[in-house]
């Protein structure tokens, strides 16, 4: 059956230099609250939750019960730092790619655990081209356990955009990404540009590995 509809994800897929800038303010959120939290534990935490949204990882950790506007603030104000929001760029040819996806008949979304107000603010600074038909965020899904890796982000986008799953593909670059695609019931495409190198992409049995998104025509 043929693929009508191509979703991205959007860390490490088609933007580069958040990854490592999530794991830095996360440890600078925690750290405000809890300023004596070990290296180590903080270091399990995000293998541990990666997929999930920077609120439901701080919850996680600190407990459900803890105040978290101060971590959320210091988190929201490290990702948006001018020094370090200088680090984000566009994966050099994905606009290029997307376009020729569109112009080949394709319909392109995106389907992310990107920061929201990080998002918002890659389309409007034009960083991030606004040509996606469907967006879905991770951080829309309160629930935790809905989050990748459960099939939910998914499910529900191409419910709004009335596609069958088998009609769809999912472009991710982390184990989460490919086993909720799976779930999902939609072809899941790996590339290496973000958390998975070869070995961990091919651990992973997507339905086909890419070095990145500007491949993905090829395949379709």
């Amino acid at each position: 059956m043929p693929i009508d509809v191509v979703i991205f994800d959007c860390d490490g897929v088609l933007v580069l230099g958040t990854l490592e800038l999530y794991d830095e303010a996360l440890t600078r959120a925690i750290r405000v609250v809890d300023p004596a939290a070990p290296d180590g534990d903080i270091a399990t935490l995000r293998e541990n939750t990666r997929g999930k949204s920077f609120d439901n990882q701080l919850r996680r950790y600190l407990g459900e019960t803890r105040d978290l506007s101060d971590a959320i603030d210091a988190y929201e104000s490290y990702i948006h730092d001018p020094v370090a929001f200088q680090r984000i760029r566009l994966l050099e040819g994905a606009d290029a790619e997307l376009r020729r996806l569109l112009a080949s008949g394709k319909r392109v979304a995106l389907a992310t655990g990107m920061n929201p107000s990080l998002l918002d603010r890659l389309f409007a600074e034009d960083i991030l081209p606004d040509i996606f038909e469907s967006v879905a965020k991770v951080h829309d899904i309160l629930d935790s356990e809905l989050q990748k890796p459960s099939p939910q982000l998914l499910t529900d986008l191409l419910s709004s955009m009335n596609v069958e799953p088998a009609r769809a593909c999912y472009v991710g670059d982390a184990p989460v990404d490919i086993e909720m695609a799976r779930r999902a019931g939609v072809m899941s495409i790996a590339v290496l540009t973000g958390w998975m190198d070869r070995a961990q992409a091919e651990e992973a049995s997507p339905d086909y590995i890419l070095d990145s998104m500007l491949e993905v025509h090829t395949i379709l």
